[in-house]
């Protein structure tokens, strides 16, 4: 139990689950919330395998409530028997509604997990639990915003690939995202089932 009280810097939707950050200290999560250059991460598990097509389609984004969301990077992360989970990494402050924007798409989403703000994961904790973070975690959010881009980095770096396929994000280079020839996205290996 936290001997103090604290309230939630943002929100996730109803249907969402995943990392939240609590805090007691109203500047920061204002701070937090205006940033735009924060990686805000989310896996989402849809129904069906998906082609380089159908990954483009969610790249471009959609008009969610009068308003334009749009991935900063997607990848397939991970293929399952009839499934696959995507990662989205999601640029900007305000309420992103990352469900609404895939089914937009025609896809059917089982799952949302934000699994990341910034260079702060869920790696190690189990759902419904917390940790608390050093003064100097919390500061580096705001203070150093490239850290999350170079977890980003590692991560797809260290993704085991089963095979070759195209993923569709921007490259990351030492925390400063580079885009490609004329906005093209550059090709990564993604885990796949073995054949």
């Amino acid at each position: 139990k936290l001997r103090t009280r604290v309230f939630p810097v943002g929100r996730l939707d109803f249907t969402s689950e995943g990392l939240i950050l609590l805090t007691n200290d109203g500047d920061f999560a204002e701070k937090l919330q205006k940033r735009d250059d924060i990686p805000r991460v989310y896996q989402a598990k849809l129904r069906g395998h998906l082609n380089e097509e159908m990954v483009t389609r969610i790249q471009r984004g959609a008009r969610v409530d009068f308003k334009m969301v749009k991935p900063h990077s997607v990848r397939v992360s991970r293929e399952l028997e009839s499934k696959s989970q995507l990662e989205l990494v999601m640029m900007g402050s305000g309420a992103v509604d990352v469900r609404a924007m895939i089914e937009m798409k025609g896809f059917l989403v089982e799952r949302i997990t934000r699994s990341a703000i910034g260079h702060i994961t869920l790696r190690g904790l189990n759902p419904g639990s917390y940790k608390l973070l050093k003064p100097t975690q919390v500061m580096s959010l705001l203070d150093r915003p490239e850290l999350g881009l170079k977890q980003l980095a590692r991560d797809i770096e260290n993704a085991k690939p089963w095979g070759q396929r195209n993923i569709h994000t921007k490259k990351v280079v030492e925390g400063e995202v580079e885009a490609g020839k004329e906005g093209a996205e550059t090709a990564a290996p993604v885990p796949r089932k073995p054949a």
